[in-house]
């Protein structure tokens, strides 16, 4: 896709989650349409797309860039995987019958061990997604740190962590159960026992093309999860 000054995805977040896993890195901006169901990454709706797509091309918009992950899977002293994710790295158990423990550090320091379903590493656009159903607080896109929320945690008083994007978080699993990792999404891969999940800031950026970044995340907040609003 080199030389591609722009790419459209029709569909919903996971359609854009998907192309800003090969967008990122050689920078091209992606325009979101939404035809899913929620489509909170997505600037455009269904209705007039060609209408008002000559507004986004020709200058009435802005780049908006956002915070990716890099995410590294080790086990002993071999790499098993590598990737980037805009949203989220979710490490959690394959089976409803069982918990798994998951001895999370930051910098190296020990932070906790979670006896939980599992942990998602999640980014500020992440915040809305599955961090946000496990409890996780919503933060604004324009944030810089990761968020680090444990899936129903055995010990509920265990809350999310923020800490700063250029924090390395580590996630060593202890299971004699099935283990699985997901990257935004992606279909999930195996962890065993002992297995090491490296998480930090990735150097690349999602650039989404926006008509009006700060009036679109409030705008989507209201009405897409409807934050604030009566059931």
């Amino acid at each position: 896709i080199a030389g591609v000054d722009l790419i459209i995805t029709l569909g919903g977040d996971g359609t854009l989650l998907r192309a800003a896993r090969f967008a990122a890195v050689p920078g091209i901006p992606i325009l979101g349409v939404n035809l899913g169901k929620l489509g909170f990454l997505c600037d455009m709706g269904p209705d007039n797309v060609l209408g008002d797509m000559p507004a986004y091309l020709d200058g009435h918009s802005e780049v908006e860039e956002r915070l990716m992950l890099e995410m590294h899977h080790v086990r002993g002293q071999r790499a098993v995987s590598s990737g980037h994710a805009l949203n989220d790295v979710v490490v959690g158990h394959a089976s409803i019958s069982s918990i798994i423990r998951i001895h999370a550090s930051i910098n190296g320091n020990p932070l906790t061990t979670f006896a939980a379903d599992g942990v998602i590493v999640a980014t500020p656009s992440g915040s809305t997604a599955y961090s946000f159903a496990a409890g996780g607080p919503i933060v604004h896109p324009a944030d810089q740190h990761l968020l680090l929320t444990p899936i129903s945690p055995h010990k509920p008083r265990f809350g999310s962590v923020v800490v700063p994007a250029n924090a390395v978080i580590s996630l060593r699993v202890e299971s004699a159960a099935l283990v699985v990792m997901s990257v935004d999404g992606e279909p999930e891969t195996p962890v065993e026992d002992g297995d090491v999940i490296e998480v930090r800031e990735s150097p690349y950026r999602t650039r989404l093309l926006r008509k009006d970044s700060e009036r679109y995340f409030f705008k989507a907040l209201r009405e897409t999860l409807k934050y604030g609003l009566e059931p």
